[in-house]
């Protein structure tokens, strides 16, 4: 129930960031770093993220931003990472959507994207799953223990 929660946390603020950043201004950036960056999953399985870093300037300052969506995309798939990496090489000149109340945080792409719904419905079935197990199942047990006396 409680990995039910954090899944349903996280796609939710995905989802609302997703949505607010479709009306965030739009800068001019340029990108300065895009490589695939490998990892381990918890099962020690090769996992490849997309590493790109841009900069832009909002209201005269300068920042340096690395997110492309809501959600970090990561892939077991290195054909698929390389596939998202070539929209972005470097010394490209990119459009970036910066949150206006927060310049640190922008994003390459607006919207809630797949994963983040994704998100949502892991975490709605696993919280009603973990609900389930843990409200109504003990009570029939109850119930069934009950009528066997």
């Amino acid at each position: 129930m409680l990995g039910g929660g954090i899944a349903l946390f996280f796609g939710v603020n995905a989802i609302f960031e997703g949505y607010q950043s479709n009306t965030w201004p739009v800068v001019q950036g340029i990108v300065v770093e895009s490589d695939i960056q490998k990892n381990y999953s918890p099962k020690h399985e090769r996992v490849y993220k997309p590493g790109v870093k841009y900069q832009y300037t909002f209201q005269g300052v300068s920042y340096l931003g690395n997110r492309i969506h809501p959600i970090n995309y990561s892939s077991d798939s290195i054909s698929s990472v390389n596939k998202l990496l070539a929209k972005y090489p470097v010394d490209m000149d990119i459009e970036v959507f910066v949150n206006p109340k927060d310049p640190t945080k922008s994003l390459l792409e607006s919207g809630a994207g797949y994963q983040a719904y994704l998100l949502l419905f892991f975490g709605l079935l696993f919280g009603g799953v973990g609900f389930f197990f843990s409200v109504f199942l003990p009570q029939r047990i109850s119930k069934f223990l009950s009528k066997r006396k």
